[in-house]
């Protein structure tokens, strides 16, 4: 039988893929303007899933600051699938 509290030690034990995984989901990231520009021109309903990719990217690269070139190189790695 599974444990179902969240916080128990017993849970943590079941699923190890809870716990908590250091610095790199609690780093704040934070936008340059003109990244932040381009995003904000892209479809609305792309907007959370690109800025996630990105984000993700660049943390783990180990940094917390998103660029303009860290949204053209995504732009490049993406384009390919646009009219497929």
């Amino acid at each position: 039988m599974l444990p179902r509290e969240r916080g128990s030690r017993r849970a943590e034990e079941a699923f190890p893929e809870r716990r908590f995984s250091g610095l790199s989901e609690e780093q704040k990231i934070t936008w340059d303007p003109e990244a932040d520009r381009r995003i904000k021109r892209s479809p609305f309903l792309m907007r959370r899933f690109i800025r996630k990719r990105i984000e993700d990217r660049v943390r783990s690269r180990g940094r917390t600051r998103v660029t303009e070139a860290d949204v053209d190189e995504s732009a490049r790695m993406y384009r390919q699938y646009r009219f497929k």
